[in-house]
């Protein structure tokens, strides 16, 4: 977290804005979707928000079962983010454990 420091953090704001850019492009969603939950995985949370909140602008209001969602894309982002800390805290405490 914080700024990109790493070749390796670098190659993971340019993956999820790379696969960003290709879904808005090509108008295919589910590249949209691993752009921002690449990011989110990685542990970029502001990346992932910031490229969120862009497809949700994009996209509008989803349609069909997803129409009670007003932010998909943001949801999808912070339940990743969340789910990623929950796995990263347990994992740490079971390293700790074993060492």
């Amino acid at each position: 977290m914080g700024t990109i420091t790493t070749k390796q953090s670098f190659r993971e704001v340019v993956v999820s804005c790379l696969c960003v850019c290709a879904g808005i492009y090509i108008g295919y969603w589910p590249l949209l979707l691993l752009g921002v939950c690449v990011a989110a995985v990685c542990g970029r949370f502001v990346t992932a928000l910031s490229l969120g909140v862009l497809c949700d602008l994009l996209l509008g209001q989803p349609t069909s079962v997803f129409h009670v969602l007003p932010l998909p894309f943001v949801c999808v982002a912070i339940t990743l983010f969340l789910v990623r800390m929950f796995l990263v805290s347990r994992l740490r405490g079971s390293m700790h454990d074993r060492l």
